[in-house]
């Protein structure tokens, strides 16, 4: 059975990348953002479908009732500053062990409750599969009990490490940022492998614990001079390997990497080599093994060696846009891959057109002529600039660069060049970055709401001074869905109320407002400015709106 029409009218707001089902198949596609990040879920439909959809609170009120948890496959949680309170409203309505069929659960950035919600019932899902979890990226909120978060965070690493006992086992994917819990722990249907960071010496032991392991993407922050390499042939057929130390010349060497690599069907690699012979060692990959039998290319640029494969730039400045040595028949496909360009000297070589980069940096004023003839400006999404009054160089904006829609303003903006922008409304921009002098803050705020009126994602950088200004911020961006701000022990002296109990301004700020408010303070370790504020305003869904839908 096709799902009705109204159910794709549904998806659409919530910029739907693809929704597929193992039979038939079903792919529908929204060409407004094929790229949205989003929580994987199922629909009321016949059969066992992944949904990707972008998990808003308002959104997710919307189809709630639309989701049987057992028929959802794959499952992605996020708690990223675009998805705030993610995993919260949807544990608030569902239990991890209803999703019986679930095969793949990735977990972002989540908060530590949820995440302890969600390990407490993981080894409940016999078919669960795939896994992929990072320990560091982990969300506290602020306050912890007693404020101890070097405990909080040792508790919770060893939940994990009894949870793991009865999960991994039974996966044959597996994404983790380090290799701390796999050592002491058997693996037997493991097929890929993802970790980012490990110990060349623990590569072995991995290896026994994973007889059935072919795919390995992996991460050394150590040097491997003084240690042998032993990849099992009978079994890895793909490795991608980052060394992230300096190496030297004798392993930076393509006859070295020949040796240990000539079974595999797929190596990339990317090592940092601060002191090479860079002909020498790019001739050591131009053998016949590496170009003929393999098509495996390595490039040189800027004290890395790299496959081209996998690890090709994404990002180049124009110091080193005609740095590149390779072993490719030429660098077209260096220049296909890089997406952001930071203009950082006068002189900049036009021997290679730009036509894909998507974020612009500049850290110097450069002529709009000048970059016109290495760039397509029509591509921009993102620009970056030194200070406010360098967007005088490209106004208008929305005829030069008709695709721009964030904008970070590096340096404090003052009240000056406010005055000079004065005129001008920046109406496409609907992101924002941005840094204020604390001088005539007050009118410099009123004058930036005025230029850019339709911002709807706001990062107020480096910190925040008072709960007044945040809240200031908030009602004057009158589009504003999402806002994230950072702050220090003073902020908190200061406002240790709403820092401990967000809710009461949550309240406070509601009385002005019909949409949906909520707010998260996150505590962050070893840092100068250890408050992190988010906050998630969204349209308030009516209970006629949640349940006229049709599933």
């Amino acid at each position: 059975m096709a799902p009705s029409c109204d159910i794709i009218s549904v998806f659409s707001l919530f910029q739907l990348q693809n929704l597929f089902s193992t039979s038939p198949k079903i792919i529908f596609t929204d060409d407004d953002d094929s790229s949205s990040t989003s929580s994987l879920a199922a629909v009321k439909i016949s059969t066992q479908v992944e949904l990707n959809l972008l998990l808003e609170s308002s959104d997710f009120n919307r189809v709630r009732h639309c989701i049987l948890p057992e028929q959802v496959i794959s499952l992605r949680l996020s708690d990223d500053n675009n998805t705030l309170v993610q995993s919260d409203i949807f544990l608030s309505y569902f239990r991890i062990e209803q999703f019986t069929q679930l095969r793949s659960l990735t977990l972002v950035q989540i908060e530590s409750e949820s995440l302890k919600s969600i390990f407490s019932n993981l080894n409940k899902l016999g078919q669960l599969r795939s896994l992929s979890f990072n320990m560091e990226s982990v969300r506290y909120k602020f306050p912890a009990r007693n404020d101890d978060y070097s405990k909080k965070i040792n508790q919770l690493k060893y939940f994990l490490s009894n949870s793991y006992k009865q999960i991994l086992p039974q996966l044959n994917r597996l994404s983790l940022n380090s290799s701390t819990e796999l050592i002491s722990k058997s693996l037997p249907h493991l097929r890929q492998l993802k970790l980012g960071k490990c110990f060349v010496n623990e590569l072995e032991t991995i290896f026994q614990n994973s007889p059935q392991l072919q795919s390995l993407d992996i991460s050394f922050d150590m040097n491997i001079l003084n240690t042998t390499i032993i990849l099992p042939s009978n079994q890895l057929i793909w490795l991608n390997l980052e060394i992230k130390t300096n190496i030297k010349d004798d392993i930076a060497d393509g006859n070295f990497w020949q040796v240990l690599v000539r079974f595999l069907k797929t190596f990339s690699f990317q090592f940092y080599v601060s002191h090479i012979d860079i002909q020498k060692t790019l001739d050591s990959f131009s053998t016949s093994f590496w170009l003929e039998e393999k098509h495996w290319y390595i490039a040189y640029q800027n004290g890395y060696l790299f496959s081209l494969l996998y690890f090709a730039p994404v990002h180049i400045d124009s110091r080193n846009l005609s740095q590149f040595h390779s072993t490719a028949p030429n660098n077209s496909l260096i220049y296909e891959q890089l997406n952001k360009f930071t203009v950082n000297s006068f002189h900049i070589n036009n021997n290679h057109y730009l036509a894909h980069i998507k974020t612009l940096a500049l850290e110097l004023s450069i002529s709009l002529k000048r970059l016109q003839s290495v760039i397509d400006l029509n591509q921009i999404e993102h620009l970056i600039v030194p200070s406010l009054d360098h967007l005088l160089v490209f106004i208008p904006l929305e005829y030069n660069m008709p695709q721009l829609h964030e904008l970070t303003i590096k340096n404090s903006v003052t009240i000056d060049t406010v005055d000079r922008l004065g005129h001008y409304r920046f109406e496409r921009i609907r992101t924002l970055h941005i840094r204020v002098n604390d001088e005539n803050i007050d009118c410099i705020i009123e004058e930036l709401f005025y230029l850019f009126p339709h911002i709807a994602h706001l990062t107020f950088t480096p910190r925040i001074k008072s709960l007044t200004l945040m809240l200031h911020l908030l009602k004057g961006f009158k589009y504003l869905s999402n806002a994230s701000f950072s702050a220090d022990c003073s902020f908190f002296r200061k406002e240790a109320n709403f820092c401990r109990n967000p809710k009461s301004v949550i309240q406070h700020f509601r009385q002005h407002t019909n949409n949906n408010i909520s707010c998260r303070v996150y505590y962050l370790i070893n840092t100068q400015l250890p408050f992190s504020i988010h906050w998630n305003i969204e349209e308030q869904v009516s209970i006629y709106q949640a349940l006229n839908i049709d599933c």
